[in-house]
Protein backbone atom coordinates (compact mmCIF):
# COMPACT_ATOMS: atom_id res chain seq x y z
CA UNK A 1 0.00 0.00 0.00
CA UNK A 2 2.98 2.34 0.56
CA UNK A 3 3.53 3.12 -3.15
CA UNK A 4 0.07 4.69 -3.34
CA UNK A 5 0.42 6.97 -0.31
CA UNK A 6 1.63 10.08 -2.18
CA UNK A 7 -1.42 10.02 -4.45
CA UNK A 8 -3.78 9.22 -1.58
CA UNK A 9 -2.50 12.12 0.45
CA UNK A 10 -3.13 14.50 -2.43
CA UNK A 11 -6.81 13.56 -2.56
CA UNK A 12 -7.98 14.88 0.79
CA UNK A 13 -9.88 18.11 1.25
CA UNK A 14 -6.93 20.11 2.48
CA UNK A 15 -4.63 19.47 -0.48
CA UNK A 16 -6.75 20.09 -3.55
CA UNK A 17 -4.39 22.88 -4.56
CA UNK A 18 -1.49 20.43 -4.70
CA UNK A 19 -3.59 17.93 -6.62
CA UNK A 20 -4.62 20.59 -9.12
CA UNK A 21 -1.06 21.76 -9.47
CA UNK A 22 0.07 18.21 -10.21
CA UNK A 23 -2.62 17.72 -12.81
CA UNK A 24 -2.13 21.17 -14.31
CA UNK A 25 1.59 20.56 -14.66
CA UNK A 26 1.00 17.18 -16.20
CA UNK A 27 -1.68 18.54 -18.49
CA UNK A 28 0.19 21.67 -19.57
CA UNK A 29 1.94 20.02 -22.47
CA UNK A 30 -0.42 19.90 -25.20
CA UNK A 31 -6.87 18.90 -28.83
CA UNK A 32 -9.80 18.73 -30.91
CA UNK A 33 -9.48 17.57 -34.48
CA UNK A 34 -9.09 14.02 -33.26
CA UNK A 35 -10.52 11.16 -35.29
CA UNK A 36 -12.48 8.67 -33.22
CA UNK A 37 -10.92 5.22 -33.05
CA UNK A 38 -12.39 1.87 -32.05
CA UNK A 39 -15.70 3.23 -30.80
CA UNK A 40 -16.63 -0.03 -29.15
CA UNK A 41 -13.60 -0.14 -26.82
CA UNK A 42 -14.72 0.08 -23.21
CA UNK A 43 -12.84 2.07 -20.60
CA UNK A 44 -13.58 2.51 -16.86
CA UNK A 45 -15.55 5.68 -16.09
CA UNK A 46 -17.39 5.22 -12.78
CA UNK A 47 -17.87 8.85 -11.59
CA UNK A 48 -20.96 10.75 -12.73
CA UNK A 49 -20.75 14.39 -13.85
CA UNK A 50 -17.00 14.82 -13.30
CA UNK A 51 -15.33 18.20 -13.39
CA UNK A 52 -12.06 16.58 -14.39
CA UNK A 53 -11.19 13.49 -16.42
CA UNK A 54 -7.59 12.44 -16.92
CA UNK A 55 -6.00 9.46 -18.70
CA UNK A 56 -2.45 8.40 -19.39
CA UNK A 57 -1.17 5.30 -21.18
CA UNK A 58 2.15 4.34 -19.62
CA UNK A 59 2.59 1.31 -21.88
CA UNK A 60 3.18 3.67 -24.83
CA UNK A 61 6.46 4.61 -23.15
CA UNK A 62 7.88 1.21 -24.10
CA UNK A 63 8.88 0.53 -20.50
CA UNK A 64 7.51 -3.02 -20.60
CA UNK A 65 9.15 -3.93 -23.92
CA UNK A 66 11.72 -6.73 -23.72
CA UNK A 67 14.16 -5.08 -26.13
CA UNK A 68 16.29 -1.96 -26.50
CA UNK A 69 13.14 0.19 -26.46
CA UNK A 70 12.44 -0.97 -22.91
CA UNK A 71 16.01 -0.25 -21.83
CA UNK A 72 15.88 3.21 -23.40
CA UNK A 73 12.54 3.93 -21.70
CA UNK A 74 13.85 2.97 -18.26
CA UNK A 75 16.99 5.07 -18.74
CA UNK A 76 15.01 8.11 -19.94
CA UNK A 77 12.42 7.85 -17.15
CA UNK A 78 15.08 7.59 -14.44
CA UNK A 79 16.97 10.50 -15.99
CA UNK A 80 13.81 12.60 -16.11
CA UNK A 81 13.06 11.88 -12.45
CA UNK A 82 16.59 12.95 -11.58
CA UNK A 83 16.14 16.19 -13.55
CA UNK A 84 12.78 16.94 -11.92
CA UNK A 85 14.25 16.27 -8.48
CA UNK A 86 17.23 18.51 -9.06
CA UNK A 87 15.03 21.33 -10.35
CA UNK A 88 12.69 21.12 -7.36
CA UNK A 89 15.18 20.49 -4.56
CA UNK A 90 18.21 22.35 -6.01
CA UNK A 91 20.27 19.61 -4.40
CA UNK A 92 22.60 17.19 -6.18
CA UNK A 93 22.45 14.71 -3.29
CA UNK A 94 18.64 14.69 -3.27
CA UNK A 95 18.49 14.15 -7.03
CA UNK A 96 20.89 11.20 -6.69
CA UNK A 97 18.77 9.73 -3.89
CA UNK A 98 15.72 10.08 -6.08
CA UNK A 99 17.48 8.46 -9.02
CA UNK A 100 18.37 5.46 -6.86
CA UNK A 101 14.88 5.25 -5.35
CA UNK A 102 13.28 5.37 -8.81
CA UNK A 103 15.50 2.59 -10.14
CA UNK A 104 14.64 0.42 -7.13
CA UNK A 105 10.94 1.19 -7.48
CA UNK A 106 10.95 0.25 -11.16
CA UNK A 107 12.94 -2.96 -10.71
CA UNK A 108 11.47 -4.24 -7.43
CA UNK A 109 7.80 -3.36 -7.77
CA UNK A 110 6.87 -2.48 -11.34
CA UNK A 111 9.08 -4.44 -13.73
CA UNK A 112 9.00 -7.44 -11.38
CA UNK A 113 5.40 -8.00 -12.49
CA UNK A 114 3.75 -7.28 -9.16
CA UNK A 115 2.64 -3.81 -10.15
CA UNK A 116 2.72 -3.33 -13.93
CA UNK A 117 0.60 -0.23 -14.39
CA UNK A 118 -0.35 0.17 -18.05
CA UNK A 119 -3.07 2.83 -17.79
CA UNK A 120 -4.20 5.43 -15.26
CA UNK A 121 -7.75 6.85 -15.23
CA UNK A 122 -8.63 9.61 -12.79
CA UNK A 123 -12.00 11.30 -12.36
CA UNK A 124 -12.91 14.10 -9.96
CA UNK A 125 -16.31 15.58 -9.26
CA UNK A 126 -15.59 17.14 -5.87
CA UNK A 127 -13.62 16.46 -2.70
CA UNK A 128 -15.97 13.63 -1.74
CA UNK A 129 -16.45 12.03 -5.16
CA UNK A 130 -13.43 10.88 -7.13
CA UNK A 131 -11.85 7.66 -8.32
CA UNK A 132 -8.55 6.45 -9.68
CA UNK A 133 -8.54 3.25 -11.72
CA UNK A 134 -5.24 1.61 -12.64
CA UNK A 135 -5.27 -1.13 -15.25
CA UNK A 136 -2.45 -3.51 -16.03
CA UNK A 137 -0.93 -6.70 -14.67
CA UNK A 138 -0.89 -7.09 -10.90
CA UNK A 139 -0.11 -9.74 -8.32
CA UNK A 140 -2.74 -9.39 -5.58
CA UNK A 141 -1.03 -12.10 -3.50
CA UNK A 142 2.32 -10.29 -3.48
CA UNK A 143 0.65 -6.95 -2.78
CA UNK A 144 -1.38 -8.52 0.05
CA UNK A 145 1.81 -9.85 1.62
CA UNK A 146 3.31 -6.37 1.54
CA UNK A 147 0.23 -4.73 3.05
CA UNK A 148 -0.26 -7.47 5.64
CA UNK A 149 -2.79 -10.28 5.44
CA UNK A 150 -4.42 -9.12 8.66
CA UNK A 151 -5.31 -5.79 7.03
CA UNK A 152 -7.16 -7.06 3.96
CA UNK A 153 -10.59 -8.46 3.14
CA UNK A 154 -11.06 -11.07 0.43
CA UNK A 155 -13.44 -10.17 -2.40
CA UNK A 156 -14.79 -12.20 -5.32
CA UNK A 157 -12.16 -10.67 -7.63
CA UNK A 158 -9.22 -10.08 -5.32
CA UNK A 159 -9.02 -8.23 -2.03
CA UNK A 160 -9.77 -4.82 -0.57
CA UNK A 161 -8.35 -2.70 2.22
CA UNK A 162 -9.02 0.67 3.83
CA UNK A 163 -6.58 3.47 4.46
CA UNK A 164 -6.95 6.15 7.09
CA UNK A 165 -5.92 9.65 6.08
CA UNK A 166 -5.36 11.83 9.12
CA UNK A 167 -5.75 15.04 7.15
CA UNK A 168 -9.11 13.87 5.80
CA UNK A 169 -10.74 13.54 9.21
CA UNK A 170 -12.92 10.47 9.44
CA UNK A 171 -12.88 9.80 5.73
CA UNK A 172 -11.12 6.62 4.67
CA UNK A 173 -9.88 5.51 1.28
CA UNK A 174 -11.06 2.25 -0.21
CA UNK A 175 -8.66 0.21 -2.33
CA UNK A 176 -9.47 -2.97 -4.23
CA UNK A 177 -6.75 -5.03 -5.91
CA UNK A 178 -7.55 -7.40 -8.78
CA UNK A 179 -5.38 -9.22 -11.30
CA UNK A 180 -5.92 -6.53 -13.92
CA UNK A 181 -7.31 -3.54 -12.00
CA UNK A 182 -6.68 -1.43 -8.91
CA UNK A 183 -9.53 0.81 -7.75
CA UNK A 184 -9.03 3.73 -5.36
CA UNK A 185 -11.87 5.93 -4.09
CA UNK A 186 -13.46 7.26 -0.87
CA UNK A 187 -14.96 4.52 1.28
CA UNK A 188 -18.47 5.97 1.25
CA UNK A 189 -18.83 5.74 -2.55
CA UNK A 190 -16.95 2.45 -3.03
CA UNK A 191 -20.12 0.38 -3.54
CA UNK A 192 -21.35 2.58 -6.37
CA UNK A 193 -17.91 2.80 -7.97
CA UNK A 194 -17.44 -0.98 -7.98
CA UNK A 195 -20.97 -1.53 -9.28
CA UNK A 196 -20.44 0.93 -12.13
CA UNK A 197 -17.12 -0.68 -13.04
CA UNK A 198 -18.45 -4.24 -12.96
CA UNK A 199 -21.53 -3.27 -14.98
CA UNK A 200 -19.34 -1.27 -17.40
CA UNK A 201 -21.43 1.85 -16.85
CA UNK A 202 -19.75 4.79 -18.58
CA UNK A 203 -20.78 7.86 -16.58
CA UNK A 204 -18.30 10.24 -18.21
CA UNK A 205 -19.19 10.20 -21.92
CA UNK A 206 -22.29 12.37 -21.62
CA UNK A 207 -20.47 15.10 -19.70
CA UNK A 208 -17.13 14.97 -21.53
CA UNK A 209 -17.79 13.84 -25.09
CA UNK A 210 -14.37 14.99 -26.31
CA UNK A 211 -12.59 12.96 -23.62
CA UNK A 212 -14.78 9.98 -24.53
CA UNK A 213 -13.70 10.21 -28.18
CA UNK A 214 -10.05 10.68 -27.34
CA UNK A 215 -9.56 7.97 -24.75
CA UNK A 216 -11.04 5.20 -26.91
CA UNK A 217 -7.93 5.42 -29.10
CA UNK A 218 -5.70 4.83 -26.02
CA UNK A 219 -3.34 7.77 -26.67
CA UNK A 220 -0.35 8.66 -24.51
CA UNK A 221 -2.47 11.19 -22.66
CA UNK A 222 -5.96 12.69 -22.73
CA UNK A 223 -7.73 15.09 -20.42
CA UNK A 224 -10.79 17.28 -20.18
CA UNK A 225 -11.40 19.75 -17.38
CA UNK A 226 -14.33 22.05 -16.65
CA UNK A 227 -12.80 24.79 -14.51
CA UNK A 228 -16.25 26.31 -14.00
CA UNK A 229 -17.44 23.09 -12.37
CA UNK A 230 -14.22 22.75 -10.40
CA UNK A 231 -14.73 26.18 -8.91
CA UNK A 232 -18.33 25.34 -8.04
CA UNK A 233 -17.52 21.92 -6.58
CA UNK A 234 -14.19 22.58 -4.88
CA UNK A 235 -13.89 26.33 -4.47
CA UNK A 236 -12.02 28.99 -6.36
CA UNK A 237 -9.41 29.41 -3.63
CA UNK A 238 -8.03 25.93 -4.33
CA UNK A 239 -7.17 26.74 -7.95
CA UNK A 240 -3.85 28.42 -8.77
CA UNK A 241 -4.55 32.00 -9.84
CA UNK A 242 -3.37 31.50 -13.40
CA UNK A 243 -5.97 28.75 -13.90
CA UNK A 244 -8.96 30.80 -12.81
CA UNK A 245 -9.31 32.56 -16.17
CA UNK A 246 -9.86 29.24 -17.97
CA UNK A 247 -13.35 27.83 -18.37
CA UNK A 248 -12.51 24.57 -20.10
CA UNK A 249 -9.46 22.58 -21.15
CA UNK A 250 -9.04 19.71 -23.57
CA UNK A 251 -5.83 17.83 -24.18
CA UNK A 252 -4.72 15.03 -26.48
CA UNK A 253 -1.23 13.61 -26.93
CA UNK A 254 -1.25 10.84 -29.52
CA UNK A 255 0.65 9.69 -32.59
CA UNK A 256 -1.87 11.39 -34.91
CA UNK A 257 -2.39 14.70 -33.12
CA UNK A 258 -0.95 16.47 -30.10
CA UNK A 259 -2.92 19.54 -29.14
CA UNK A 260 -4.04 21.52 -26.12
CA UNK A 261 -7.12 23.74 -26.15
CA UNK A 262 -7.66 26.39 -23.48
CA UNK A 263 -11.14 27.94 -23.62
CA UNK A 264 -10.94 31.48 -22.21
CA UNK A 265 -13.96 33.58 -23.28
CA UNK A 266 -12.78 36.84 -21.70
CA UNK A 267 -10.74 38.73 -24.33
CA UNK A 268 -8.38 40.46 -21.91
CA UNK A 269 -7.70 37.31 -19.91
CA UNK A 270 -7.18 35.27 -23.09
CA UNK A 271 -4.69 37.82 -24.43
CA UNK A 272 -2.83 37.87 -21.13
CA UNK A 273 -2.67 34.09 -21.01
CA UNK A 274 -1.52 33.91 -24.63
CA UNK A 275 1.27 36.36 -23.92
CA UNK A 276 2.38 34.49 -20.82
CA UNK A 277 2.47 31.19 -22.70
CA UNK A 278 4.42 32.70 -25.59
CA UNK A 279 7.00 33.93 -23.08
CA UNK A 280 7.37 30.35 -21.84
CA UNK A 281 7.54 28.68 -25.25
CA UNK A 282 11.03 27.34 -24.52
CA UNK A 283 9.80 25.75 -21.28
CA UNK A 284 6.88 24.12 -23.07
CA UNK A 285 9.17 22.82 -25.82
CA UNK A 286 11.48 21.36 -23.19
CA UNK A 287 8.53 19.67 -21.47
CA UNK A 288 7.65 17.74 -24.60
CA UNK A 289 11.14 16.88 -25.75
CA UNK A 290 12.61 20.08 -27.28
CA UNK A 291 10.28 20.09 -30.26
CA UNK A 292 10.88 23.01 -32.64
CA UNK A 293 7.55 22.56 -34.45
CA UNK A 294 5.45 23.84 -31.53
CA UNK A 295 2.80 26.41 -32.50
CA UNK A 296 0.60 28.63 -30.34
CA UNK A 297 -2.34 30.58 -31.71
CA UNK A 298 -5.67 32.09 -30.74
CA UNK A 299 -8.80 30.87 -32.51
CA UNK A 300 -12.15 32.27 -31.45
CA UNK A 301 -12.37 32.11 -27.67
CA UNK A 302 -9.59 29.55 -27.31
CA UNK A 303 -5.82 29.24 -27.30
CA UNK A 304 -4.40 26.22 -29.09
CA UNK A 305 -0.94 24.78 -28.53
CA UNK A 306 0.01 22.14 -31.06
CA UNK A 307 3.01 20.08 -32.07
CA UNK A 308 3.50 17.88 -35.10
CA UNK A 309 2.38 14.46 -33.95
CA UNK A 310 4.25 11.21 -34.46
CA UNK A 311 5.01 8.05 -32.53
CA UNK A 312 8.29 9.45 -31.24
CA UNK A 313 6.54 12.40 -29.60
CA UNK A 314 3.80 10.15 -28.21
CA UNK A 315 6.42 7.87 -26.65
CA UNK A 316 8.35 10.82 -25.26
CA UNK A 317 5.26 12.29 -23.61
CA UNK A 318 4.36 8.92 -22.11
CA UNK A 319 7.86 8.58 -20.65
CA UNK A 320 7.86 12.09 -19.23
CA UNK A 321 4.43 11.53 -17.70
CA UNK A 322 5.65 8.29 -16.15
CA UNK A 323 8.65 10.13 -14.72
CA UNK A 324 6.49 12.91 -13.33
CA UNK A 325 4.19 10.44 -11.58
CA UNK A 326 7.05 8.22 -10.39
CA UNK A 327 8.95 11.07 -8.77
CA UNK A 328 6.18 11.39 -6.17
CA UNK A 329 6.35 7.66 -5.39
CA UNK A 330 10.15 7.78 -5.25
CA UNK A 331 10.05 10.83 -2.98
CA UNK A 332 7.87 8.90 -0.54
CA UNK A 333 9.95 5.72 -0.64
CA UNK A 334 13.16 7.71 -0.08
CA UNK A 335 11.49 9.68 2.75
CA UNK A 336 12.24 12.86 0.85
CA UNK A 337 9.06 14.88 0.66
CA UNK A 338 10.55 18.14 -0.67
CA UNK A 339 9.33 17.31 -4.14
CA UNK A 340 5.59 17.85 -3.70
CA UNK A 341 4.08 20.31 -6.14
CA UNK A 342 4.66 23.94 -5.32
CA UNK A 343 1.95 26.57 -5.33
CA UNK A 344 3.53 28.56 -8.16
CA UNK A 345 3.36 25.53 -10.50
Amino acid sequence: MEPFLPIMQSMNKTSNATMMAILALTVLMLLPGYKKQNDSQHYPAPIARPALAFYTNLSVSGIFNQDHTGSEAIKEIIGSVEAISKARSESESVSQQMKTATAELLNDRILSGNLKIHEVFFYLRNAESYAMVLTGEFSPAAIADRIGRNRINATTKGFSTLMNLAAAGRERLFLEFRNDTIIICPENIAGNVLSNLDDQNNLVAAEFSAFDRMVRGRPAMAAEISFENLQKNIGQRFLPGWLQAMKHLRLLAASKVTKLQLFIPDNAQRTAMSGALKNRTDDIKAAIGDREDLTLEEKGNSIFIEAKADEVLEMSISRRTAAFLLHFFAAHSSKNMVLSAAGHD
